[in-house]
Order: C-alpha cells, then structure tokens, then sequence
C-alpha cells in the first residue's frame, strides 16, 4: 500500500504529501485540517513549502488553507484487490463530520476509519447521502434529454 498525490500535485523529487499528512495527523492524535497542513508547510524547509503561494500580495492565508485541502484531498492510498491483483486507488483522508459539527473540519486518514465501526458507519452515512444528493441533482435530466430529442425530432420531421 502507498500513498502519493493526485493529478496535479506530483512532486519534484520530495517527501510525498501522503508521508506527510500523516506525520501531521500522527502529531495530533490523528487529526488533520488545512490549517495543521499550511503550519505544516509554513518553515522553508518543509517539504511541502514549495506546494504553496507564500506572496501574501497574491494569495492569503484563507487561500493557503484551500490549497492544503485540495493537497489533503488528492493524497491517494494504492492496494491491490485481493481476487483480481489489480491495482485500486482511494483518498488516503475523509473529512467526517456528523451532523450539527460543521466546526469540526478535519481529516482522518482512512486507514482510521475503517479500523473504528462507528467512524465507517459514519463514513458510509455520508456517501449514502452523496448519492442521494447526486440523484436530486441530476434525475431530472433523463426526462430533460427525452424532451429535447422528442424536440428535436419534431422540428427535423
């Protein structure tokens, strides 16, 4: 198992993200948020420091911590799948929050969660209501696309 940067976020020959995410996240008994990560990444020796804008005349430190999220997020765990040996990717951090604790902004790593029932149940909560959310979303567009072509036939006959 390893874990590496997404797309985008590829290094330059340094400490990969993932290695030091969770050294952060070791640091604070498991907890990671962008903040912990920009803090992280602050000293110009950290291995991350290159990762981030620094020029406070472009970018903030609120846009420091929106760049440690997209970096928490793009960390990715690679395993084999037991029966077919091929090689499967996922986030190497979920941001779990039950409802009523939008303060609580944090990252756990993956590798926590599926060790703790009630942390994968709520894990499982939150791709259940994805889903749902994905299906408001988007389930009207099957009867849209049936009507633009029900058009679009009409008009070319």
């Amino acid at each position: 198992m390893t874990r590496q940067a997404g797309p985008g976020l590829a290094g330059s020959g340094r400490a990969c993200p993932g290695e030091v995410c969770q050294g952060a996240a070791d640091e604070k008994n498991g907890e990671l948020t962008p903040q912990i990560v920009v803090d992280e990444a602050r000293p110009e020796t950290s291995e991350l420091h290159h990762r981030f804008e620094w020029d406070d005349a472009v970018a903030g430190e609120a846009y420091r911590r929106t760049q440690a999220a997209e970096l928490i997020r793009s960390v990715r765990i690679t395993f084999s799948d037991n029966k077919t040996g091929e090689r499967k990717h996922i986030r190497a951090f979920h941001s779990l929050r039950e409802s009523g604790e939008a303060e609580r902004a944090g990252y756990v790593p993956t590798d926590e969660i599926v060790q703790d029932e009630l942390a994968t149940r709520i894990l499982q909560q939150a791709f259940k209501r994805e889903i749902a959310d994905l299906k408001r979303k988007y389930g009207h567009l099957e009867d849209y696309i049936s009507w633009v072509r029900s058009e679009a036939a009409e008009l070319a006959s």
